[in-house]
């Protein structure tokens, strides 16, 4: 069975409650994936993708999503899940 992720910001209620009663009225089944917040983590962002630091394209909350999928990627790994669904909350 897939396992539908949803990355969202933590302090994202109003999101994440809309996305609890959408999703559930049709009733699929899903997990939240807390976003990476990169502000004031500059060295972990060094140690999981250095040149993400020198990038200057990129906005500060581009780099959060581009790490949160990272790491929801890595769980999937850690875990040894075949497949997963990531959704972001910004729908």
């Amino acid at each position: 069975m897939v396992t539908n992720y949803i990355i969202s910001l933590i302090s994202a209620d109003i999101r994440r409650s809309h996305i609890n009663k959408e999703f559930s009225s049709k009733n699929i089944k899903f997990e939240f994936f807390d976003a990476f917040q990169p502000l004031g983590k500059e060295n972990i962002i060094e140690n999981i993708l250095p040149q993400l630091n020198k990038n200057t394209v990129l906005t500060v909350g581009e780099k959060g999503c581009l790490i949160s999928h990272l790491l929801l990627w890595q769980k999937c790994i850690d875990e040894d899940m075949p497949y997963i669904s990531i959704l972001s909350n910004n729908f």
